[in-house]
Parts: structure tokens; sequence; C-alpha cells
């Protein structure tokens, strides 16, 4: 009986420590969940696990070496994750953010190794770290407290975006917001982290969706440099005076890029020394230094020899009209939201000024004779200069007035700062086919798949019969415009339909139709567009007489636009001419 009392004795003492192991193990596999959380994802060991950081105001990791996982060893857990996602939160009543304390969070996970962070958000951060305060002032437009409005408000963002871009840590914003989101600060992080700004104004699935899938496909996917530092030097006489793009510049010539990409374009500026006379040739080196996703650390280096002269002629002779209204562009888009300026009328003057000087230095390379009161004289190679500069003067990120929101001007000026040349040749003049009269082969593809675009005619309203259907493009969206009077027939081509009357043109959709050649001809017209540019334009179809029109209507730069008080393309060009006239250094 001692034997069988002292087994039970035992028995009991294991059990209640199995137990208590068996607990424990659950509660580490098991932490509580709260507002603030983090996943792992490490499928060998774990499940996916909600972790709490209740105080939002003072951040830490629950886990500080278990956060990060390999992607190829987890994908079936980040894949269940993601599918778990809509529903995990479905039924929650809370809708405020603490995005400032998921960002800190986020970048106390990153920052000893870098890479790449996308963050989403679609509401105002209103609690935690970094919470901002809606700052639209429809009273402030237009005058020298606008550009506080187009910049950051918040200077713990401008101290997190300077950490993340030494941690080599690049964020890519996707902001989704039916209100006021102050994108100019939170677009911030993406501006000094050299990421990209991706703005959804109202988000709706069925009209948004694809576009954000296709973007976050591109952002997610592209060939990218981790890690970068860009150097540009210059031979004697030359030095690069300032840069332009969306990076953090550590020095007076070392740009810090924590991802570099093939969609983002940089200005450089370049001036002469004094006192040095320049060789016959000049040159110019870059060197980018990255990481290749692989873990390769490479470097690559572009020489370039650039003949100089002498002669202010041979100048103009071979400028490239596109570069100079690209880095005109960066520049504005940089003045703007300087502490020291006065709004975006600075921008809009900055256009009008260096248009004006380009003109007057070119004619005062002409002999008294040939200067005539009533003759304009530009040089052949910037013969859009003028339109371009009062394209981009009435264009939605510099145009006065409240009918472009302040977020969407604020993701405008960041867009600007990183477009292309030919991104930026598109939006500074919009390109805009009549596509009820396309000419022969126009719309067709070639046995490269190259797409044979039509002619593109001039943005004006007076060269648009309301029988017509137009489609205008400027490198950010694509709008479709139906005339009052478009042909039935055409308009069954197009959209398989008889009749838009009584439809909404929010509601339409640009259909495909197998069996008509029309629909194939305006679907690899937009394709093509979209193939050009690093973002994938919608189509939003507007009516005419429609209040929607209203923004295909502010793209007709060439006509006058009472409610801002601008001028018509004829009446800009005898005031450049009336200006470029007068002696230099008066403007």
């Amino acid at each position: 009986s001692l034997f069988l009392f002292f087994a039970y004795f035992v028995f009991f003492y294991l059990f209640i420590f199995i137990f208590f192991i068996f607990f424990f193990f659950l509660m580490i596999r098991r932490p509580p969940r709260s507002t603030l959380s983090s996943s792992s994802a490490a499928s060998d060991v774990y499940k996916r696990q909600v972790m709490v950081v209740s105080d939002i105001e003072d951040i830490f990791l629950p886990l500080p070496d278990d956060m990060l996982v390999s992607l190829q060893e987890s994908k079936a857990v980040v894949t269940q994750l993601l599918q778990d996602l809509p529903d995990m939160y479905s039924t929650t009543q809370v809708a405020e953010s603490c995005l400032g304390s998921a960002l800190e969070a986020a970048y106390q996970l990153m920052q000893h190794i870098g890479g790449k962070m996308s963050v989403f958000q679609s509401t105002l951060p209103g609690v935690g770290l970094g919470k901002l305060k809606s700052r639209e002032s429809p009273q402030a437009i237009g005058t020298d407290a606008e550009c506080k409005l187009l910049s950051c408000q918040e200077e713990s963002y401008r101290k997190l975006g300077a950490l993340c871009s030494r941690a080599q840590i690049c964020v890519d914003m996707f902001i989704a917001a039916s209100t006021f989101a102050d994108v100019g600060t939170l677009g911030f992080l993406s501006k000094i982290t050299g990421g990209s700004l991706y703005y959804y104004p109202g988000f709706q699935a069925n009209r948004d969706g694809i576009k954000f899938c296709h973007e976050l496909l591109r952002c997610l996917s592209r060939e990218t440099g981790f890690e970068a530092v860009m150097r540009i030097r210059m031979s004697k006489g030359f030095k690069v005076s300032a840069y332009y793009g969306n990076f953090l510049n550590r020095s007076s010539d070392l740009l810090a890029l924590p991802n570099c990409d093939a969609d983002k374009a940089y200005g450089v500026q370049i001036s002469m020394e004094e006192n040095v006379t320049p060789a016959a040739d000049a040159y110019m080196q870059i060197a980018l230094l990255y990481t290749t996703s692989g873990g390769e650390r490479r470097i690559r280096v572009h020489t370039i020899r650039i003949p100089t002269t002498p002669q202010v002629a041979d100048l103009f002779a071979s400028v490239d009209n596109d570069a100079m209204v690209c880095l005109m562009s960066k520049i504005a888009a940089d003045k703007v939201v300087q502490q020291s300026a006065r709004g975006l009328g600075d921008g809009r003057e900055f256009f009008e000024n260096r248009t004006v000087e380009t003109y007057r230095v070119y004619r005062s390379l002409f002999p008294p004779d040939q200067k005539s009161a009533d003759r304009l004289l530009f040089p052949k190679t910037l013969g859009n200069l003028a339109v371009e500069s009062m394209a981009l003067m009435k264009s939605s990120a510099f145009r006065p007035g409240t009918s472009t929101s302040l977020d969407m001007k604020a993701n405008l000026l960041v867009q600007i700062g990183s477009m292309p040349v030919r991104q930026s040749a598109s939006f500074a003049y919009p390109r805009m086919y009549a596509l009820h009269m396309l000419g022969e082969g126009a719309g067709d593809k070639n046995q490269a798949g190259q797409v044979a675009m039509p002619a593109p005619i001039r943005l004006s309203a007076e060269l648009m019969p309301p029988e017509g259907l137009y489609l205008i493009e400027n490198g950010l969206q694509i709008i479709m415009y139906v005339g009052k009077i478009c042909p039935p027939m055409l308009i069954q081509a197009v959209f398989g339909i008889n009749t838009l009357d009584g439809m909404d043109g929010n509601n339409l959709m640009l259909p495909l139709l197998p069996e008509s050649s029309m629909s194939q001809k305006v679907h690899n017209i937009v394709n093509s567009i979209r193939g050009v540019s690093n973002t994938y334009a919608n189509v939003t179809i507007v009516k005419e007489g429609e209040k929607e029109s209203a923004d295909f209507l502010a793209l007709l730069i060439e006509d006058k636009e009472q409610q801002v008080k601008s001028l018509s393309y004829p009446e800009y060009m005898c005031h450049l001419h009336r200006h470029s006239q007068a002696p230099g250094n008066q403007r």
C-alpha cells in the first residue's frame, strides 16, 4: 500500500508539471490581441500570431528577433494571412488610425537590415505618435500660407524620414482616402526616402481596384537597387549646383537612395565656375553604387562627353525641349514647398520668368534690323516651351483656386519630383486624340506589337465638334469625352450600347468588344499610353454637359479660363513677346 501511495503521489505531481508546461506553451503560441499589432509568420515553427503593444506612445517590439521571415519559406502562411485580413477586423467599430506608431514599429523592425516598407492608409492619423490635425483651409489658397499646407506639418515625420533614409529603408505610400488625409505630410516619407506615392481619392473598388493591383504589383516586382548612393562629378570649369527629385541629399555631391528603380528620374543643375575657362569638351561622370535583390554589391558608372561652345546660338541649337521642361517642373515643384515660398504663385512665376528670359536672350542674338516689334523670335528647338510653360501654370499641380484639392496638389508635386522626361512631356502638354476620325492604320498593331498612334490635336474646345469622341492623357490619367451628338454607331462600336443617355459617366466602363475593330483600336491606344508610364491610368468617361467634364475641360490649356483669370494661348504669346523685348533683369 505504501508503494501504491508513492506511485500515485509521483503520478499526480508529474501530471501537474506536464499541465503547466503545456499551458505555458499555449501562452507563447497565443499572445493576446489588441489594436496596434504585429504579425509573425515563421511557417516551420509558429502559426500566425497577433501580439499586443498597448502603449501607442512608447513603441517596442514584442519579439525583436523573430518578426521578419523568409517569404519563400513562409509563403503559405503569408498567403493565408492576406486572405484572412479582410475578415480579421470586419466587425471593429474603431475608426481612428495610429499610423505614426505603426511606422515607428516598422522602423524598429527594419532598421538593422533596410529594404522596402509598403504603407496602406485610408484616413488621417488621429491618435498615437505623429497624430495629425485636419488643416484643409480654402481661405489659405492663393496666400503665403498655401505652401505650408502642401508641405510636411509634423516634425516627427521629418525625423522618421531621415532615420529611414539613413537605415536604407524606402517607404512606398498607398493612400486611399475619401476625406482629407494630409498627403503633404504622409507623402514626405516617400519623397525623402526615394519611394513611390500612390494616391486614390475617393477609392472605389470597382473603379480603382484594377489600378491599385497593377501599381502594387509594379511597385513590388520591378527591378530595384537597394542601399544606393549616387555621386555626380564634373570636369574642370563646371560644377553641380543643385539636385532635384525624391531623395535625401547627404552632402553637396552625394544622393542617398534607399531604393533606386527605372521609374524615377532626378534633375541636376550644372553651372560654370567663375574665372575658369572651360576646355573644348566637358565631362560628366555619374556613379551609382547599389545592391541587387540577389545581394550583389555593384557599381554602375556613366561617363558623358559634352562639347562646349562660346556661342550662345550653338547652345540654343542643341537644347532638348522636353528635358528642359522636365527640369523646370522639378525646380518649380521644389520651390513651392520651401518654407520661404509664397504658395503656388512662386511656381507659376518661375515658369513665366524662365520662358521670358530664354526668349529675351535668344532675341538679343539678332541684329537690330531683324528685331521688329511685331516679330516674336524663338529658337526652333524650344518651339513648345511657351505652350508647355503655360500648360504647367494651368495644370492641377500649380493652378490657382480650389478646383483641385490640397491632397491632390501635394500628390502631384511629389509625382513631378520623380517623373521621367517622357512622362513629364505628357504632363506638361497633354495629348488629345480624336477617336471619331482615326487615320488609316491608327490604333492597329504591327508585327512587333507596336501600336500606330493617331496624330494628336491641339488642346482647344474650338477644334472639338459636338459629334466627336475624344481621348486625352497627361501621363497620370486618361479621360474619354463623349460629345452631345456623338453618333449612335460610334457609341455602339466603342461601348456596345446604342446610347449613353440617362447613364452616369462615373458608372461607365470601357469594354473590350471582340467583334468590334473600333473597340480593339481604342484599347490598343489606351494600352500603349499605359505602357510608357510608371502608373496605371484609369479611363474616366465623361459626357459633354456633365459636371464631371470640368476635369477634361481644364486640360484644354489653349483656351481662356475665366474662373482662374488665365490667358488663352494667343494672349500668352503676346504677353511673352511684349516682355521678351524689355531689357534683362527687369522682371
